[in-house]
């Protein structure tokens, strides 16, 4: 076991094995790295431990076959004295250590008063022999060649100036050189900054540090004495953690300071620094009664697409404020509108209900957040409302279509339908209801059939209405919508039919028939008829048939106009109903060739015979 005295500060900077202090009443504490050893005090390394610190600029070792230079003493006191004062301790010490017990133990108890003997024979210190001043160096033995022990006249002539610890090898009173050390110890420094109580959180900085190692070494940075958690290292930054926190701001605590320990370690060899945070502590006063503030509860509800309205619940909150303070709700994170609050309920808006039937935005969930405020106070909840999304299978409208009795065709558009399926599948239809056949699907349209438009026509069954309903089906989904088509009833009038006769240019005249029509009321009302689009004159009425006016002979002979056709067209009315029908005079054009003129003479029925000038 290796022991030293020191009567300047020292700093340990790395230890391995077990080594202790012991000061001037006998007091006995382990060492760890970064703990200063204070003037007066007692080193003492176990077996085969080795201990590295500070004193003054340089560095040292101590432990097996090591030394360090010993303060000025008095010349008066050998070295054989100071070794003989300390052997049966330090012996019994050394044991006690070696067989496990506490070598605390083995101290007497501290005497009040003086200071201890030089001589160890009194002193409370169980007889350690504390040394304040010494003029000469000693080298405890490092296994080489060494030379004798000083003699006393020369321990008094040695240099009064000497200032470094004293290391004393119990097992030989002869002097060696220092072992050097093989590797070189790394170097940390701290920088603390003083706090504030009630300003600081798990982000504040009470410290930051540097380190270097000489040979280059990675180091690895720990904090030393922080038992309750307080501190957290950040990069180079020390920090508060939350348990410090809570510390300085504990009125109970009332932490004035926290001490911050680092330690640097490089190849097994370990430096540390230390420093005191300064805490501000601020007069709190009287603490007012704590206003708890509301708390709020959330629980949404499962939605459905396609089953959803403005009545739809999303979701359902409670709240409470302990002082009863009144409370007042507001939605958060509602951007888009979709959400309204309706009492302690929140529903979708118009806005929500076609966002979620919306198959292009395809939502499958609602977050509702809402917020309770009270007395100033806020609280939140938020939970999330699931939306089952479902194939919501085709859509189909349909739309009829007015018709008129004796004004419909197996044309006569009924009805109309649109259809549209969100999933873009493939999509077919049917009539529903259509029992009778008097419909039938063309298309995106409903027509009548031959059987519909006799049944619109038929006074005996004088129809209202025709009910159309028109079924979509898509990927075994379907749709079907109705709407009734209003039949109007009305006096059929009369009919016409024109017939048409084919022209040859050059052969017509005014008495030239172009059309003949035949004309009925089914009422029997008077009938009167009337040429329609006759805009250039060139026909006329003649009892049931069409002739050409003179402009109309001229026309139809006039080359330059070089008429194909005449369309003929007459109207017939009847007690105000009217009819019409028309068809087209072919006109086949011809070479005139010589030209003739005719002049007819008039004859009257029953006064001619064979022998009667029709014409010159």
């Amino acid at each position: 076991m290796e022991q030293s005295i020191a009567t300047s500060s020292a700093t340990i900077v790395s230890i391995q094995g077990q080594a202790f202090a012991v000061d001037a009443q006998g007091n006995i504490r382990p060492l760890q790295a970064g703990d200063t050893i204070a003037p007066g005090e007692l080193i003492i390394t176990s077996q085969g431990a080795q201990l590295g610190f500070y004193y003054g600029d340089d560095q040292y070792v101590l432990g097996d076959n090591s030394a360090t230079q010993l303060p000025e003493f008095d010349p008066s006191q050998t070295l054989s004295q100071l070794n003989a004062a300390n052997d049966l301790d330090v012996e019994a010490l050394q044991q006690a250590i070696l067989e496990g017990a506490d070598p605390t133990e083995l101290f007497e108890a501290t005497a009040a008063g003086g200071a201890p003997a030089g001589d160890g024979s009194s002193a409370g210190n169980g007889g350690f022999v504390t040394i304040e001043r010494i003029g000469v160096e000693t080298i405890a033995q490092a296994g080489f060649d060494t030379q004798p022990p000083a003699t006393n006249s020369e321990l008094a002539d040695t240099d009064n100036e000497a200032t470094e610890p004293l290391a004393i090898n119990n097992s030989s009173n002869e002097p060696t050189p220092p072992a050097p050390s093989p590797d070189q110890v790394p170097t940390v420094s701290l920088s603390v900054q003083a706090i504030t109580e009630g300003a600081v959180d798990t982000d504040t900085v009470v410290a930051t540090f540097s380190s270097s190692d000489p040979d280059g070494d990675e180091i690895i940075h720990s904090l030393v004495n922080d038992p309750q958690g307080f501190f957290v290292i950040d990069g180079n930054e020390i920090k508060l953690t939350e348990a410090g926190v809570a510390a300085v701001n504990d009125d109970q605590l009332n932490l004035t300071s926290l001490n911050i320990t680092i330690q640097a370690e490089a190849n097994g060899l370990t430096a540390s620094d230390s420093a005191d945070v300064s805490i501000a502590r601020t007069d709190d006063g009287v603490t007012p009664p704590v206003d708890q503030g509301p708390s709020i509860s959330v629980t949404a509800e499962t939605l459905t697409e396609e089953s959803v309205s403005t009545n739809t619940v999303v979701a359902n909150f409670t709240s409470s404020d302990p002082e009863g303070d009144a409370q007042t709700y507001a939605l958060l994170n509602n951007g888009d509108g979709y959400l309204v609050l309706d009492g302690n309920q929140v529903k979708l808006t118009d806005a929500g209900v076609a966002a979620v039937n919306n198959d292009q935005l395809n939502l499958s969930e609602l977050n509702v957040s809402v917020e309770v405020t009270a007395n100033g106070k806020t609280a939140s909840d938020s939970d999330t409302s699931a939306i089952t999304r479902v194939d919501e299978g085709p859509s189909i409208s349909v739309t009829a279509e007015a018709v008129t009795e004796e004004s419909v065709s197996t044309d006569t558009v009924v009805a109309n339908f649109t259809s549209s399926d969100p999933e873009g599948d493939a999509q077919t239809y049917a009539l529903l209801n259509n029992g009778d056949g008097y419909l039938v699907l063309d298309g995106n349209q409903v027509k009548l059939t031959d059987a519909g438009v006799a049944a619109v026509n038929n006074d005996q069954l004088n129809l209202s209405e025709l009910n159309v309903s028109v079924e979509v089906t898509a990927n075994g989904k379907t749709a079907s919508d109705s709407d009734t088509a209003a039949i109007t009833r009305v006096d059929e009038g009369p009919s016409i039919s024109v017939t048409a006769e084919t022209l040859t240019e050059e052969s017509v005249s005014t008495d030239t028939v172009v059309a003949n029509f035949t004309s009925s009321d089914p009422e029997g009302d008077a009938q009167t008829y009337a040429l329609l689009n006759n805009g250039d004159g060139y026909l006329v009425l003649d009892g049931n048939q069409v002739k050409l006016t003179d402009a109309g002979v001229a026309a139809v002979n006039n080359d330059t106009l070089n008429l194909s056709e005449l369309n003929i067209s007459v109207e017939v009315t009847a007690n105000g109903k009217t009819a019409s029908d028309s068809d087209t005079a072919a006109i086949t054009r011809v070479d005139e060739g010589p030209s003739i003129s005719v002049t007819a003479e008039a004859v009257t029925e029953e006064s001619v015979s064979a022998d009667t000038v029709v014409a010159n």
